[in-house]
């Protein structure tokens, strides 16, 4: 009785490594079909991100499963007048993208809970 105690706690455990689906990240199209991030630093998508003459700002946030990309660019440091947060979205084949989701906020990050996307202005905070 034991044993086969033992055996159906072990097939109850491994059971989901069986049946596991891969992740979107281990995809090589994950991360825009950029190189992995590693130790060795480098810069991300360069020429993918920013129109001519702006910069892409602060950082970038993935959705959890990997399959949206949000980030802002500029054309200076100092104003949001020109800031627009944009997107790329993977659509099961391509990324697509990139779309303006709006203008004149800045500072982009996912909510600890993953449910909202919060954004700045010079001087109120929203959260989509």
């Amino acid at each position: 009785m034991r044993r086969l105690t033992g055996l159906m706690m072990a097939a109850i455990c491994l059971a989901p490594m069986l049946h596991a689906e891969k992740s979107f990240w281990d995809n090589p199209a994950a991360h825009l079909g950029q190189p992995r991030p590693s130790d060795t630093p480098q810069i991300f998508a360069p020429g993918l991100l920013a129109d001519p003459g702006t910069f892409v700002m602060d950082r970038i946030a993935f959705s959890p499963d990997g399959k949206e990309l949000y980030y802002q660019q500029s054309d200076a440091w100092y104003t949001v007048k020109h800031v627009k947060i944009k997107f790329f979205k993977y659509d099961g084949h391509k990324w697509n993208g990139p779309n303006v989701l709006n203008q004149h906020f800045g500072i982009t990050t996912l909510s600890i809970s993953l449910g909202s996307l919060h954004k700045n202005t010079e001087r109120y905070r929203f959260i989509c």
